[in-house]
């Protein structure tokens, strides 16, 4: 059984935080034309901080690209099709 982290109410858990990789993974689907790898995408991202919620760090970035190009791998919708 993986190690999971227990949080207690002292600890400071913010939503957007928790949500960053799968909304930035959303937009980086819906911009799939906008990029081609990591650094690209960091740069987009960063274009759209808003809609993500939080400042985009590269391992955001990262994990979102690595997010959407397993989702792409993984089915044969076209790329306007794709949901994360």
């Amino acid at each position: 059984m993986p190690n999971m982290k227990q949080y207690t109410e002292r600890d400071y858990i913010d939503e957007k935080l928790l949500m960053a990789v799968d909304k930035a993974a959303e937009i980086l689907a819906e911009h799939i034309s906008e990029w081609s790898d990591t650094i690209d995408a960091y740069w987009l991202l960063r274009r759209h901080e808003d809609e993500v919620g939080i400042p985009v760090t590269y391992d955001i970035v990262e994990q979102a690209v690595e997010k959407v190009r397993k989702t792409l791998e993984s089915t044969d919708h076209s790329v306007s099709q794709v949901k994360v």
